[in-house]
């Protein structure tokens, strides 16, 4: 019963394969929980993931329009299954931060190193 719009946006260039695969797996779980958690089963907004590419980082931002974060959200206590997966490929698999902030919504940011590119 939701209506919900995902809106993709931005482009990174090349990536290596295994970075490219870890960020897929992050965006993926950072649209489930911006779906399920922030607008809910019987809600309706946006959803908009962005990435962008530069020489030696590559950004993912997950933005929603839902409820935002309940108080006193900490990443490291709160985290559900899958956020504790998110932070554990980002900040351990590929050495990059995670970070949440709320404003009309909820938006999630992951920023990784990547290798010098061409």
């Amino acid at each position: 019963g939701a209506d919900i719009r995902l809106v993709v946006e931005g482009e990174t260039g090349l990536v290596p394969a295994p970075v490219a695969t870890s960020l897929a797996l992050v965006a993926v779980e950072l649209v489930h929980n911006a779906i399920q958690h922030g607008i809910g089963a019987s809600g309706s907004g946006s959803v908009t993931v962005t990435m962008r590419g530069t020489a030696s980082e590559v950004s993912l931002a997950v933005k929603d329009t839902g409820r935002g974060l309940p108080d006193g959200f900490s990443v490291n206590v709160s985290a559900n299954l899958g956020l504790a997966i998110v932070r554990t490929i980002v900040e351990d698999d590929l050495r990059g931060t995670l970070s949440f902030g709320t404003a009309a919504g909820t938006l999630v940011s992951v920023r990784v190193p990547v290798p010098e590119r061409t």
